[in-house]
């Protein structure tokens, strides 16, 4: 889709499928919204059937006693994790076992390293890089928090609260994101971030896995639901 000019899609597509109502429009225009052919077709996540073996004192023995914000996505200016940084220098002043950990990779790493150093934060960041273990690790975390600066559909925001985790995101993000364990917060306020994760440390809440979002994208319908669509549409992959 990438490869396809975006006004060539908003001039010429018949049917116009998204995963988010934001991705839609950004993709096809105001046709997305007008177009009876608009589809909206939410990615899937899968729910583990058995809870994370993962210990916290093996995975982060120096982090026993830290309250842990995690943060999932690759190390580019989309993801923000510059605001992140802005964060932390605020949220010390009354969490001081704050401590951030970032899975990811990317081509700012170098850059981020050198913000946190430069910010004298080095031991209240990790980064992990890239670990084909998310799901297992997501339990570990206190929070999660999603600032980026935009995203389509954000998996990782979505998989973090299925996990059960207080999150904290941008207020732009799509809203079919944004479930009961979830703040919508302003990019312009790194401090209303700060208080918002002093008020989860303070509270020591529970992880509540939201099984209303884990009801509608942990499902197997909606692989189903989307081979049909492209059935109905192709006489080729109906013969097939």
């Amino acid at each position: 889709m990438a490869s396809i000019p975006s006004y060539f899609l908003k001039a010429f597509a018949t049917d116009c499928v998204a995963v988010s109502r934001l991705a839609g429009s950004d993709l096809f225009g105001k046709r997305f919204a007008s177009n009876t052919n608009g589809k909206l077709f939410s990615r899937g996540i899968e729910i583990k059937e058995h809870p994370s073996s993962y210990i916290r004192k093996e995975i982060f023995p120096n982090l026993r006693e830290s309250f842990i914000v995690g943060h999932v996505g690759r190390l580019s200016g989309q993801k923000n994790h510059a605001f992140l940084i802005e964060i932390a220098k605020i949220a010390i002043k009354k969490i001081p076992n704050i401590h951030f950990v970032f899975i990811g990779d990317g081509k700012l790493r170098e850059r981020i390293e050198e913000n946190i150093k430069d910010s004298g934060l080095e031991r209240h960041f990790t980064l992990l890089g890239f670990r084909s273990d998310v799901a297992q690790i997501l339990p570990l975390f206190d929070a999660f928090c999603m600032p980026s600066r935009y995203e389509g559909f954000c998996g990782a925001l979505l998989e973090a609260q299925c996990a059960g985790l207080p999150c904290l995101a941008t207020d732009s993000l799509s809203e079919e994101i944004f479930g009961e364990n979830c703040t919508p917060l302003s990019l312009d306020d790194p401090t209303a971030w700060s208080e918002e994760l002093n008020r989860i440390a303070a509270a020591k809440l529970s992880k509540r896995p939201d099984q209303i979002l884990i009801k509608k994208y942990a499902n197997p319908d909606l692989a189903r639901r989307l081979t049909h669509f492209y059935q109905r549409q192709s006489p080729t992959l109906q013969r097939g």
